[in-house]
C-alpha cells in the first residue's frame, strides 16, 4: 500500500508541476457567502452554476447545520482566514493549460478575465 501511495505522489508531482495553491475567485466568493451570508444569498450564488435542486438543498442543509453549531467567534475566525488567504495570493500569469481550459468555460461561470 505504501508503494502505491509513493507512486501516486510521484505521478502527481510530475504531471501537475504547474499547479498552485491559488483559490479561484468563484470558490472564494461561494465560501465567504457560505460562512457569512444568508441562505437566500447562498441559494442565489448556487443558481449561477445551474446546480441541481438536490445539490442546492443539500448545501443549504449543511449551511443550516454549520450556522446552528458555530458561534460568532468561530465564524469571525473563518472569515478572517478567508480574507487573509485572498489578500496573500500573489498575482501570476495563467499557464497555457489554464488558458485552454478557461477558453472552454463560459465567462459568466468564472468571472471577468484579468
Amino acid at each position: 500500500m505504501r508503494l502505491v501511495l509513493c507512486f501516486l505522489l510521484l505521478t502527481l508531482a510530475l504531471c501537475c508541476y504547474e499547479a498552485n495553491a491559488k483559490v479561484c475567485n468563484a470558490v472564494m466568493r461561494e465560501s465567504t457567502i457560505f460562512i457569512a451570508g444568508s441562505e437566500a444569498q447562498l441559494e442565489a450564488e448556487l443558481q449561477k452554476y445551474d446546480a441541481p435542486p438536490e445539490a442546492v438543498q443539500a448545501k443549504l442543509q449543511v449551511k443550516r447545520c454549520v450556522d446552528k453549531n458555530l458561534n460568532v467567534i468561530e465564524i469571525g475566525g473563518m472569515i478572517a482566514i478567508l480574507l487573509l488567504s485572498k489578500k496573500w495570493q500573489a498575482p501570476r500569469q495563467e499557464s497555457a493549460s489554464e488558458s485552454m481550459i478557461l477558453a472552454t468555460i463560459p465567462k459568466h461561470v468564472y468571472g471577468k478575465p484579468k
